[in-house]
């Protein structure tokens, strides 16, 4: 859920804030987050206390931001909520008010009055499973596996670890896990998705289903089980709104509406040829979906797809003639997706293409958004020039790091041994061969073939390190140049590709390929005029 679920339908105003309509749910015993939003002049802290109470109520104020994940895991946020004490009121001041175990009237915060529509607590979600309930159940994050569940250490998370519990029978993660700030955000966010779920369930339990499995569907991919419900902050805001705003004779009907409306399909270009796409197709659906895949262009055929229940495939597309930049078209009742390819060959002419900021992996959000990677933090970005010096090719590298770790090559280098290691990985492709080139931050090389490796030349700095390497003359010699880049971090399984993201289990290293031959004819043709 977003901050935007969180602030309802509060309207701002330049000072503090104005009353909400309608009246905002207050959970017997719990806690009231509202936004609080100031001129940022200096103002102190509001008192709060209730229209039929003298004492004046607990109050802390934080303020929500996003950190950017240098690590992706699929299922994750590529972005973690990040809570901290406010020192002084500022537009993203949040406030947190403990309430009363007995309903007391209406919110007063200085000269205000905000309704309150005061709720027993709920203990847990209804039962959103099938079946009976058993008596010994396993706490759910025994039972999902790294890429079918979401983050543990994010507070705006902790409803969907509910929701997929009560949807597998099992019992929600302990809410220990969190303190302070941080403790009561989720304690807030979980209180109003058990009252919006009872709310829905009551008036239709095969609804509740519905919904609560759009929001924790996964499927299986390959030999592992990934996530595959619904990311996007809009759809999942506009049920829990729903929930609050629509009567409960309409609640179901309305609900109904929401779920046929999202789209529970997803697809992505997990590979590329000259020759082929390849198609990685989710359908978090309880129902088969139908779907056409057709290139964007004129005359082209469609392929049509049966996509059975709750389940993955793969599917290649031939890639039509004299394709450059092409785009793929999905397209599942009303919806249609469009991603993009590149087939391009890139002529390289002075001063040399930039390639990067290498890809962090593709995670859920980015794959239901049809967009590219989150970009990762600065401190941790990669950079590539290539161009040609003194007649030999060569790249450079500018890999940031938040703290130097020189590292050297390491026994049994490889692509599948990168993670957690301080280094620069090059794929060659040249024609059906595949060469590889490893540069470390101590100006070592190594090639995997009989190529000879010039040694790097490498500069180390507080902020990352510097490299320039020769790419061995045998793999230029056609003028043309297939490459894919790699980037490891020292300490953590992070993993960063160009020109294509991979995912967090797999990395895509599909080359992007360079004309050479440009870059003398720049000066020939000059020469000639």
């Amino acid at each position: 859920m977003s901050c935007a679920a969180l602030i309802l339908s509060l309207a701002t105003a330049p000072v503090a804030m104005q009353a909400p309509s309608p009246s905002l749910w207050a959970i017997e015993g719990g806690t009231l987050i509202i936004p609080w939003f100031t001129s940022g002049n200096g103002a102190g802290f509001p008192q709060a206390r209730l229209s039929r109470g003298d004492t004046s109520l607990t109050t802390t104020s934080f303020t929500i931001k996003s950190t950017v994940r240098t690590e992706r895991s699929w299922s994750w946020p590529a972005t973690r909520t990040a809570i901290a004490p406010a020192t002084e009121p500022s537009t993203e001041t949040w406030l947190a008010i403990s309430l009363p175990q007995k309903p007391q009237g209406d919110l007063q915060i200085q000269e205000q009055t905000i309704p309150l529509v005061w709720l027993p607590p709920r203990t847990q979600m209804p039962p959103l499973h099938l079946g009976p309930v058993a008596s010994d159940r396993s706490e759910v994050t025994n039972l999902c596996s790294p890429e079918s569940a979401p983050p543990l250490d994010d507070p705006m998370q902790a409803w969907r670890w509910e929701l997929l519990a009560a949807r597998m029978n099992a019992l929600p993660p302990n809410m220990s896990r969190f303190d302070g700030s941080d403790l009561l955000l989720a304690s807030h966010d979980v209180a109003r998705w058990r009252e919006a779920m009872w709310r829905l369930y009551e008036q239709s339990p095969s609804v509740a289903r519905t919904a609560a499995e759009l929001l924790t569907a996964n499927v299986p991919f390959g030999n592992r089980t990934i996530a595959a419900w619904l990311t996007a902050s809009n759809a999942i805001d506009e049920l829990l709104l729903m929930t609050q705003q629509v009567p409960a004779s309409d609640l179901a009907q309305s609900a109904l509406a929401w779920c046929d409306r999202q789209v529970p399909v997803s697809v992505w270009i997990q590979g590329q040829t000259q020759e082929a796409v390849e198609l990685s197709i989710l359908n978090a659906a309880p129902a088969p979906q139908l779907a056409e895949i057709i290139w964007n262009r004129p005359g082209a055929l469609p392929l049509a797809l049966r996509l059975a229940p709750r389940t993955s495939a793969q599917e290649s597309l031939e890639t039509p003639p004299l394709a450059e930049r092409e785009a793929v078209v999905i397209e599942v009742d009303d919806h249609k997706l469009l991603l993009p390819v590149d087939y391009t060959v890139t002529e390289v002419e002075p001063p040399g293409p930039i390639l990067g900021p290498l890809f962090a992996p593709r995670v859920l959000e980015d794959v239901r958004a049809a967009s590219r990677p989150t970009a990762i933090a600065n401190n941790h970005q990669t950079h590539a020039q290539l161009r040609q010096l003194s007649g030999h090719w060569e790249l450079m590298f500018e890999c940031r790091w938040p703290t130097p770790a020189i590292e050297g090559p390491w026994e049994q280098w490889s692509l599948a041994t990168l993670p957690g290691h301080e280094a620069v990985i090059i794929q060659v492709h040249e024609g059906t061969d595949k060469h590889l080139l490893l540069i470390t931050p101590d100006g070592n090389t190594r090639t995997t073939d009989s190529a000879p490796s010039h040694p790097a030349s490498v500069t180390t700095h507080d902020y990352g390190w510097l490299a320039r390497v020769r790419i061995p003359e045998a793999w230029t010699t056609s003028g043309l140049l297939s490459i894919a880049i790699a980037r490891g971090h020292h300490g953590i399984p992070a993993v960063e590709t160009w020109p294509t993201p991979g995912l967090p289990w797999h990395m895509n290293l599909n080359a992007a390929t360079f004309d050479l031959r440009r870059w003398d004819q720049q000066f020939s043709d000059s020469n000639n005029r």
